[in-house]
């Protein structure tokens, strides 16, 4: 499926605060290429797919190089000049330094293969994060309504990306801090890369508490903060 996520847009003027941003499932070489044609019901072998596509590609090359239009099954190839001049007599010097002349290779998608892979194609909805960091974006009371207050006991829940820890590595952990003092939770009752139930101590002071996640998402220890404290009474 073809990834897609959100990133914030930081283009001058951008008339929305977000854009979307694409990035392919994987890649798939020529010879993965030929096997994938291999297996497609077909009784060809793997050195005669191998083969054509081979000469395919040396005989496009060719007549695209003698400036023809090549029509291929997905589309045209061809190439086409660009530049400038100051004299309708200037010859066309492309490989000379110092002028603005040149050569593309141009590939035009066949209307009717970009209609069909376009109608067809599969996308998933990712996270835009650029690193696999921990981040807390919003903490809610067990009902999943935002938090206004907590109470001793009670199970807040993190909502974020890249959230999933160890519960059992003391270094990583849901983390509440007052002044000089941490409190690492140790009760969790859900532990999930976009969500986290933990349970507050029964004997936690009451204040204001700084709510930062510490996880490994790889193999780098990481630590999140979220923008706002929680009270707890």
């Amino acid at each position: 499926m073809l990834k897609i996520s959100l990133r914030e847009n930081k283009t001058a003027n951008a008339k929305s605060p977000y854009h979307f941003y694409s990035e392919n499932s994987g890649v798939l070489t020529f010879d993965e290429l030929i096997d994938e044609m291999a297996k497609n019901n077909t009784t060809i072998t793997k050195a005669d797919i191998a083969g054509a596509m081979n000469v395919y590609k040396e005989v496009v090359i060719r007549y695209v190089q003698l400036g023809y239009k090549v029509y291929c099954p997905f589309g045209q190839v061809y190439i086409c000049a660009k530049g400038t001049a100051n004299d309708k007599l200037a010859s066309f010097e492309p490989h000379l330094s110092g002028n603005d002349h040149d050569l593309n290779l141009k590939l035009t998608v066949d209307s009717s293969v970009a209609k069909t892979v376009l109608a067809n194609t599969k996308t998933e909805r990712v996270s835009g994060r650029y690193k696999m960091i921990p981040s807390i974006e919003e903490i809610q009371n067990v009902n999943g309504i935002a938090l206004k207050e907590a109470k001793p006991g009670n199970v807040i829940r993190i909502i974020g990306e890249y959230l999933k820890l160890d519960e059992n590595d003391s270094e990583q952990g849901i983390f509440l801090t007052k002044g000089d003092v941490s409190i690492r939770l140790e009760n969790y009752i859900w532990n999930k890369n976009k969500r986290i139930d933990a349970m507050l101590p029964a004997d936690i002071e009451s204040g204001s508490y700084k709510v930062s996640i510490r996880a490994k998402p790889n193999t780098i220890l990481y630590n999140g903060s979220f923008i706002k404290e929680i009270t707890i009474s």
